[in-house]
């Protein structure tokens, strides 16, 4: 017995589904002709040749999408390595970067457009002597001396957020303690996409020490040069005097280098010899006496040299009327090195005095 379902579905008492077509016989009126096709066996001849041709082009898709998961997950877990590596460099070039900024025995800040701190390094804070949450928001200028605020706002950051940079700015910063140092001031302006200045990064230079030490040395030079102008004062009287002393003392002063050429002559021994200081600097007694003056007074001289020490000699000089006779105190003078350089001399004319003496014995005699 035939069970007839929706549409053309037609199931016997087994359970055995079919397709039915009717259709009516001509010639033989109503007469009707029932056409029942199990559906599996439709299922069986239209599927199977359609699984067998699509089978291979199924797994050949399946293994080609495999394939290319597989390579796509492998290109991504490569680009996600190389993304975890990015942000692991990132982060630590931030480490150092943070590490630089606040270790760094430098005062280092950052300032908005609007002259407002937005960070300070913890040397900063060391050296203001500030907590970091009491300047973080602050102006810059709020810690700087009424000068070095109007400089500034007047010249500095006008200049600055024009040209993009500044250097060696000098600025006077108030501490906490209400102290002052004196810092050097470097920036670079940081701009957006638009090339908009958004921020500064700066570095302070205390150079308050420098500043005493170049005071303290200006200072010095001003003594230095009081000083030098009274031992130049000094020098010069002292100059005046001995000039003086060489020009009318009725001795004969001289200086002689190591080989025995004359340095320097007072006027007596100019006029006994007859010529200026100039036209006898750098001649030797053999050049200007008789032979045998020379030789008493060279070797008299070599003897001070070879002694190192003072001697006082009796030594003969010819004048007009005659030898005279010259009491002559010669000394060793050194150089800045502390080595002999020549003779001095200053030689007394005591002819006069011998002859008193001579005529004194000859009188005691008689």
């Amino acid at each position: 017995e035939l069970q007839f379902g929706p549409g053309k579905n037609v199931s016997d008492e087994e359970g055995t589904r079919y397709l039915m077509h009717r259709s009516d016989l001509d010639n033989y009126a109503g007469w009707t002709v029932f056409h029942l096709q199990n559906l599996d066996t439709i299922v069986k001849a239209v599927y199977e040749p359609l699984l067998r041709i699509t089978g291979p082009i199924i797994i050949s898709l399946c293994i080609f999408i495999g394939v290319a998961v597989m390579i796509l997950y492998r290109k991504a877990s490569e680009e996600i390595v190389q993304r975890k590596n990015a942000e692991q460099a990132l982060r630590e070039s931030e480490e150092q970067y943070r590490s630089l900024y606040h270790d760094t025995p430098a005062m280092l800040h950052s300032i908005d457009a609007s002259g407002r701190l937005l960070s300070v390094s913890d040397y900063w804070v060391e050296a203001m002597g500030y907590a970091r949450r009491d300047v973080i928001g602050q102006a810059l200028t709020r810690f700087f001396t009424a000068a070095s605020k109007r400089y500034a706002e007047e010249e500095v950051f006008p200049a600055f957020f024009e040209k993009g940079f500044c250097k060696d700015v000098p600025y006077r910063f108030v501490r906490h303690n209400g102290s002052i140092i004196d810092i050097l001031l470097s920036a670079v302006a940081v701009r957006d996409g638009r090339g908009e200045i958004v921020r500064s990064l700066a570095v302070s230079v205390d150079v308050t020490e420098r500043k005493r030490a170049e005071e303290a040395l200006r200072q010095a030079k001003e003594k230095l040069s009081l000083h030098s102008k009274e031992l130049e004062r000094q020098v010069l009287a002292r100059t005046r005097e001995i000039t003086n002393i060489l020009r009318y003392t009725p001795d004969v002063v001289y200086i002689k280098d190591r080989r025995g050429r004359y340095l320097l002559i007072n006027a007596r021994y100019e006029e006994l010899l007859g010529q200026p200081s100039q036209a006898v600097s750098g001649r030797s007694d053999h050049d200007l006496l008789p032979a045998a003056v020379a030789d008493q007074f060279r070797a008299h001289d070599q003897q001070v040299l070879a002694e190192g020490r003072s001697l006082q000699i009796e030594e003969h000089f010819p004048h007009p009327d005659g030898l005279h006779t010259y009491l002559s105190v010669k000394f060793p003078f050194y150089d800045e090195k502390g080595h002999i350089g020549g003779v001095g001399g200053i030689s007394t004319d005591i002819t006069a005095l011998k002859k008193a003496q001579n005529q004194l014995r000859q009188l005691s005699a008689r």
